[in-house]
């Protein structure tokens, strides 16, 4: 055979075969829930405004009085106030490399991307639930009858008798319970006692609606029409014998409590070439206040 047909003949079997491609194998990239993150959003007045400051501004209803024909009229007495928000900064930044993304697929740095967006509505029920806490103008009701959170027992958990209580407060102080726009922030533990102190029949009679899970929030069922939130976020304490104390918090949605938002969640990626992968930066600027004190009650239960 030719000697420059025999060079171009192995040249072509070298060039023409290659190793079979080996199998790659993608992990699944599980995200782990943070807790409950019901996303509190839903029942805040949320005012969006680029501002570094933001100043609401209530006022009281008038009471309209008896008059006498020729007479001048009273002068109305309301209280007008201005609520300041001054809304904070929060993130978190995480990298991902590369070779991490070649070996992963990009499809994980969706899963990575829906991990940030739990975080940040975590922190934003955070803010809201602060400032709940921090209003000194809420009264706070102790389960019992009691006067003192150190005075709890054992027994003084959460009831449906405990919350016929509280309505009944609440409808004293002039507010409607029949629209259904009352919620309840409660732990979970005070939710298994509160379904604990109902048989089922009376469930059946007094509640409405089933535990469901939507894209970024949760909705869950009614009972006496205000509607039960569980959260594992909310503030606990310990009685004068060591008992572990829950508190929850009834309010009515949309008018209790409002969320400032300057600047809603935000995910961006950014390329770094010098360190061969992306940023995932996730921010958000929000604040919180309470609106009208007289409408929320912080109940303290063991």
């Amino acid at each position: 055979m030719n000697r420059k047909i025999l060079l171009r003949r192995l040249k072509e079997a070298v060039t023409s075969t290659s190793l079979p491609e080996l199998p790659k194998w993608t992990p699944p990239l599980i995200v782990l829930p943070p807790g409950i993150t019901p996303g509190l959003r839903n029942i805040c007045r949320v005012i969006e405004a680029r501002a570094k400051r933001v100043v609401i501004t209530t006022i009281s209803t008038p009471e309209v009085v008896n008059i006498t024909e020729g007479e001048e009229l009273p002068e109305a007495s309301q209280e007008i106030r201005n609520i300041t928000i001054e809304p904070k900064e929060y993130g978190v930044k995480q990298f991902v490399s590369d070779q991490v993304v070649e070996d992963w697929g990009e499809e994980q740095l969706k899963a990575i991307e829906e991990s940030l967006i739990r975080a940040g509505i975590k922190k934003q029920d955070e803010v809201i639930i602060n400032a709940l806490t921090s209003n000194e103008n809420i009264t706070v009701i102790y389960a019992g009858g009691w006067s003192a959170e150190a005075d709890l027992t054992n027994e003084d958990t959460f009831s449906w008798q405990l919350l016929l209580e509280l309505k009944m407060m609440m409808l004293k102080r002039g507010y409607d319970l029949s629209s259904g726009e009352w919620a309840l922030l409660l732990h979970p533990k005070q939710q298994m006692d509160l379904f604990k102190s109902m048989d089922k029949g009376f469930i059946r009679l007094a509640a409405r609606g089933f535990g469901k899970l939507n894209h970024n929030r949760i909705e869950f069922p009614k009972i006496f029409n205000i509607r039960l939130i569980p959260m594992d976020a909310l503030p606990t304490g310990s009685t004068s014998s060591g008992l572990t104390t829950y508190h929850a918090f009834l309010l009515k949605s949309l008018y209790s409590i409002v969320l400032a938002i300057p600047r809603n969640l935000r995910i961006q990626i950014e390329r770094d070439v010098l360190k061969r992968g992306f940023h995932l930066v996730a921010s958000m600027r929000v604040g919180a206040a309470v609106i009208d004190p007289n409408s929320v009650l912080r109940i303290v239960t063991t």
